[in-house]
Formats: structure tokens, sequence, C-alpha cells
């Protein structure tokens, strides 16, 4: 446990000073000229949120970035319900600037799905003791 803990807490730290003004994350998190993608940066955004919420990480320095996360989200959902700039399916590239040409104007169920998580980890976090 343990051990998990310590990579998760790694991990958040690295992606802190990755997130954007707006919340998100770019499609390639350390590539800050990629687009912002709303499927990973809901991911990311959900396991900080449930972080700062089970105590993990330290609210004081991860809650401001849970909280942008769970915004920059919400300001992707059009009006319809879905989420928008969700990268299509992507599998491993051979150049890195593929990445930033996939499309993000296909509806994915991974991307709703996304949404949905960071909402649940938001309530979830909300109604915590």
């Amino acid at each position: 446990r343990e051990t998990v803990l310590a990579n998760f807490r790694r991990q958040a730290d690295a992606l802190l000073p990755l997130q954007s003004a707006n919340g998100l994350w770019p499609t390639v998190v350390d590539e800050p000229s990629f687009y912002l993608e709303s499927s990973g940066s809901a991911l990311a955004g959900a396991a900080i949120i449930e972080g700062v919420a089970r105590g993990w990480l330290d609210a004081a320095r991860f809650g401001p970035a849970a909280q942008r996360a769970r915004d920059g989200i919400l300001g992707e959902l059009e009006g319809s319900g879905r989420l928008g700039s969700v990268s299509g399916p992507t599998g491993p590239m051979l150049d890195i600037a593929a990445y930033n040409a996939i499309p993000t104007d296909v509806l994915t169920r991974y991307g709703q799905g996304t949404a949905l998580l960071i909402g649940a980890a938001d309530l979830d976090a909300a109604s915590a003791p």
C-alpha cells in the first residue's frame, strides 16, 4: 500500500506544474504546445480530487489543482452533455507530433465516462466527512 501511495503522490506532484491555467492538461502532458485534452484531464483530475478527499494528497497544495481540473471539464461540457476536446482513439505512435494530430471532434464513450468519473469524485469529496 505504501509503495502504491508513494507512486501516486510522485505522479500527482509531476502533474501539477504541467496543468494549464484552465485546468486541463495537454494531450502529451509534457508538451505544453499540444492541444488540451479532456478525457485524460478528467482522469487526472478525478485522481487528484480523490487523493485530496482521502487525505493522500495535501489539500492546500492539490486542492486548487483539483478545482481547476473540475472547472476545466465543466467548461468542456456542451449543451447536449457531450464532453468536448476528447482525443479520438490513440495507439502508440512513432512520432510524438502525431499525437497532436489526433482528432477531437468524435463522440467517444470513454470520453463521456471520464466526465462522469470526475463528477462522481467531486460529489463524493463534497459529501465526505
